[in-house]
């Protein structure tokens, strides 16, 4: 039998919150799955301009992600609701991940120009 209390947990804005932060990981990597399948190889000699627009909503996007993930988390913890903050801590984790292979990637390209 469900409770209302789990009924009412589980449309709190943290747990959206929470949500959201794990789907913004998914929305990163579809954009950039739509850049590399469509539009680069479709329109190869335009993909500088689609690289910089793509990757500025993607790090927006998970930027949010991380900032909804943190709300998730402690609106969570406050509420003593461990499954909303498991699933915040989840999204954290997914688009700290995103975060940490970018600037991977950054740096490799720096150091393959030699700057």
């Amino acid at each position: 039998m469900v409770t209302s209390a789990a009924i009412d947990d589980s449309r709190t804005p943290a747990r959206y919150a929470a949500r959201m932060s794990v789907i913004a990981a998914f929305v990163c990597f579809t954009l950039n799955c739509v850049l590399n399948q469509f539009i680069l190889k479709q329109q190869p000699a335009s993909g500088k301009a689609w690289n910089l627009v793509v990757g500025s909503v993607s790090t927006l996007v998970v930027l949010g992600g991380i900032g909804l993930g943190i709300y998730g988390l402690v609106a969570g913890w406050r509420r003593r609701s461990l499954d909303t903050a498991m699933i915040a801590l989840l999204g954290i984790l997914l688009n700290l991940g995103i975060l940490a292979v970018m600037a991977w990637a950054l740096y490799v390209l720096r150091m393959a120009r030699g700057t």
